[in-house]
Order: C-alpha cells, then structure tokens, then sequence
C-alpha cells in the first residue's frame, strides 16, 4: 500500500555561518491553500 504525506504548512528556521564571520538567520514559512490542496489530493 502506497500512502502519501500533504504537508499543508510549515516553517523551516535556521542559522547559517558565514566563512568571513558572521551569520545569514533564514526564516521560511509555507501554507497551501485549498485550491492547492485539493490539486495534490486530485493526483493520487
């Protein structure tokens, strides 16, 4: 049986360091809307 996970949002937060010294903080947040939703669900 073959199942299929639909992340319907998510938040993905990180520090990365840079070579020279410092950091870049990178903040990224998703949310499907319904529309998208019921297009991944129409695919399986």
């Amino acid at each position: 049986i073959r199942s299929h996970s639909i992340i319907e949002k998510g938040l993905w937060d990180d520090m990365f360091p840079l070579k020279g010294g410092g950091s870049v903080h990178l903040k990224l947040q998703f949310v499907l809307s319904d529309a998208e939703q019921q297009r991944i669900r129409a695919m399986e």
